[in-house]
């Protein structure tokens, strides 16, 4: 048996003469007669002595764990034994010695055999593993990730399934986060984190931001924050104190009230300077403490009209030629022994015959009371011939069309002072139909006109010509068939069919005419909401519109006179003395 061992050994090793001689004389602690006898020992048998395959059969007691192991058990005496020729491979997790060398090979989970991101334990058996696995992991060395979507169909829900190394995510759309208990996706409330700076919209998926347009502010270019509407065209709106201004307000009551107690021998009379673009309104009104008698001071078709009532009776006469060019006029209306005398420019127009004084005496004293630019309420229906009391103005009538054959025809002269507003709209409830507004560009000096239909932009046009000293001649014409825009030449048509059905629908139910702003709506109804800052002149159908005989007007609108541009003072340039 050992002269069998010896060559068995020299088969597979080849030792030098020293070491050979080494080995032959070396005393085995295990060489007593009941060495046989023994169970085999990997500590005796292989790391203390040499060890040839039958006597790693005897350790293992089975064939796979003993082909597993020698081979191995050969490599580690190549690497701690002289004179062992075979090149095994060494890396950083090599052992230090023999005994750490041999005594790990019969581990089959080392080196680990699993994969490292799949297996969650290695169990070791005779010359084979098992690997076990993490969820989301399988194959024999938990290296094949398993596909969660496939296999579970409906594991998100309502979400996209996404399959990753190891497990899976549930997607949503961009503004949406899953809700893993109900297993949907739900819309994220960005408006909640205080997104915008002043008004947030949230909506499904999304949201949008709005700035009060009517305080004067329009979104900036980040679409979040506001920012204010700055003045590209500068008016010069300083009311000079000598001037009157009569179209302080447009319901029609006087803009100035005095009352005079004058002595017996007093009669009537005014004097003042006058210019206007409107061709109806009251200019002064009096009466009595009593209201018995009444004189009233107007313009019909740009000529002056007087009607008066005393004690004799009424009066309506109208004559002279037409003032109302924009020129100053100086007007006079003096009450004679027995007669009326009005002039313009001190040239007489008209006498009215009048033999009784215009208001009596009471008690020794004349109680007047004068009216500026308006009559009052009570008067509406009390005069000898109906006016429009209100006085100033440059806005046209509208005209609809009928449902067979509709058509808005809008013209415009318009010399915006700010380089955003609405000019012209229609309204129908909380809605916006239909909407002609100017926005700032992007681009430096540039604005853009824009048509919107409800809160959609179907048309626009870029134009350098706004913000200045020139007048921009604009034309909007919509029928069931198409809109068309016009702007200094340039045209612009769509034939959007839904937005415009949109349209008609409305116009078709009820519609109020807006100029220059609307109404408090909500702000996602429309793409703008800033008032229009400047001047136009509108037509729309063909008819030229008439402030004065709209519903409503805000007070501070200039019906029939446009402001002056402000002129800016000429930079002063220091020269040296030595120039």
């Amino acid at each position: 048996m050992r002269r069998w061992l010896i060559q068995n050994v020299c088969f597979h090793l080849v030792l030098s003469q020293n070491h050979a001689s080494e080995f032959l004389v070396r005393k085995r602690r295990a060489n007593s007669f009941m060495e046989e006898s023994k169970e085999g020992n990997m500590e005796r048998e292989c790391i203390e002595e040499y060890c040839n395959r039958e006597e790693a059969r005897e350790i293992f007691e089975n064939n796979p764990e003993t082909d597993y192991f020698y081979p191995r058990y050969l490599d580690c005496l190549a690497l701690f034994r002289t004179g062992i020729f075979r090149a095994p491979s060494l890396t950083p997790d090599s052992p230090a010695d023999l005994r750490s060398c041999v005594t790990v090979i019969p581990d089959q989970c080392k080196p680990l055999p699993c994969n490292m991101d799949g297996y969650e334990e290695c169990r070791d058996g005779q010359a084979t593993f098992t690997c076990i696995c993490k969820p989301g992991w399988q194959g024999e060395k938990c290296e094949e990730d398993r596909n969660e979507c496939i296999f579970y169909q409906n594991i998100c829900g309502t979400a996209k399934c996404k399959n990753t190394p190891g497990k899976y995510v549930c997607e949503c759309k961009t503004g949406f986060f899953y809700n893993s208990t109900t297993k949907k996706c739900e819309d994220i409330d960005e408006c909640a984190e205080n997104t915008c700076s002043q008004i947030c919209v949230n909506s499904p998926g999304s949201f949008t931001c709005y700035c009060d347009g009517k305080k004067g502010f329009k979104l900036s270019k980040d679409m979040t924050t506001c920012e204010t509407i700055p003045n590209c065209l500068p008016l010069n709106l300083e009311k000079n104190y000598e001037l009157l201004y009569l179209a302080e307000q447009f319901i029609g009551i006087p803009v100035l009230y005095l009352r005079f107690r004058l002595p017996e021998v007093t009669r009537f009379s005014a004097e003042f300077d006058f210019r206007t673009y409107d061709k109806e309104g009251v200019i002064l009104y009096a009466e009595t403490i009593n209201s018995t008698a009444w004189f009233l001071l107007a313009l019909r078709e740009g000529k002056i009209e007087i009607q008066f009532k005393n004690e004799l009776g009424t009066k309506v006469t109208s004559g002279g030629k037409a003032i109302n060019d924009g020129l100053w006029h100086m007007i006079s209306v003096e009450e004679l022994e027995h007669s009326i005398s009005v002039k313009i420019a001190k040239e007489a127009v008209m006498n009215i015959n009048n033999p009784r004084p215009l208001f009596k005496l009471s008690n020794g004293f004349l109680d007047t009371k004068v009216y500026i630019a308006g009559i009052p309420r009570r008067m509406d229906n009390s005069l000898i011939k109906l006016i429009n009391p209100r006085l100033d103005g440059c806005i046209r009538d509208n005209k609809s069309g009928n449902a067979d054959d509709w058509l808005i025809n809008v013209t415009m002269a318009i010399r915006p002072s700010t380089g955003t507003g609405v000019m012209f709209a229609l309204v129908s409830g909380e809605t916006v139909p239909l909407a002609l507004s100017i926005v700032d560009s992007n681009l430096t000096n540039v604005q853009e006109i824009i048509v919107s239909i409800q809160n959609v932009i179907v048309a626009h046009l870029e134009s350098r010509s706004l913000c200045t000293s020139k007048r921009v001649q604009l034309r909007l014409k919509i029928s069931r068939q198409q809109l068309e825009l016009t702007a200094d030449s340039y045209s612009v048509i769509t034939y959007s069919e839904h937005h415009l059905s949109v349209l008609e629908q409305a116009i078709n139910e009820s519609v109020d005419t807006y100029l220059g702003g609307i109404p408090d709506v909500p702000v996602e109804a429309t793409p703008v909401t800033v008032f229009y800052n400047g001047c136009m002149e509108v037509k729309i159908n063909d008819r030229e519109l008439d402030l004065d005989e709209a519903i409503s007007k805000q007070n501070d609108i200039r019906s029939h006179s446009c402001p002056l541009l402000l002129q800016r003072r000429p930079e002063v340039m220091d020269f040296p003395s030595d120039f």
